[in-house]
């Protein structure tokens, strides 16, 4: 993690950013040069997939759906690496309000009167009360 904050922080001096993070320079040197790891590689592939599922679903499908998404293509994985996956590529379902009826014209109440009748420029000429 430390390596790739300074990875992706190049515009400071890499000796200092090192020095900050309290790692060696060398250690930061043989990170860069060092092959991706095998997890490494399955992640991006399985990034690749989801966002694939993801763009499908019309960016609705959450952690659970896709992991059933996925067994149905035949990749298993854990729903947690699912959520890694997702959190730290920044990938979030659209959020949808459920739309509640705030009007209740089913009633035996009187219904007022239109008293401005829609003429909003004679509101003076008109007596309330």
């Amino acid at each position: 993690m430390k390596y790739d904050f300074i990875k992706s922080n190049a515009e400071f001096d890499t000796v200092i950013a090192c020095d900050v993070m309290q790692v060696s320079l060398s250690g930061y040197y043989d990170w860069q040069s060092r092959p991706m790891s095998k997890r490494d590689l399955e992640n991006q592939k399985l990034l690749l997939m989801l966002q694939k599922s993801f763009a499908q679903s019309h960016k609705t499908y959450g952690i659970m759906r896709l992991q059933a998404d996925m067994d149905r293509q035949g990749t298993h994985v854990n729903h947690k690496r699912i959520a890694r996956i997702k959190r730290n590529n920044g990938i979030y379902p659209k959020q949808f309000k459920r739309f509640v009826s705030t009007t209740d014209s089913n009633h035996d109440s009187a219904v007022a009167k239109n008293e401005l009748n829609r003429e909003f420029d004679d509101v003076k000429k008109i007596k309330f009360g």
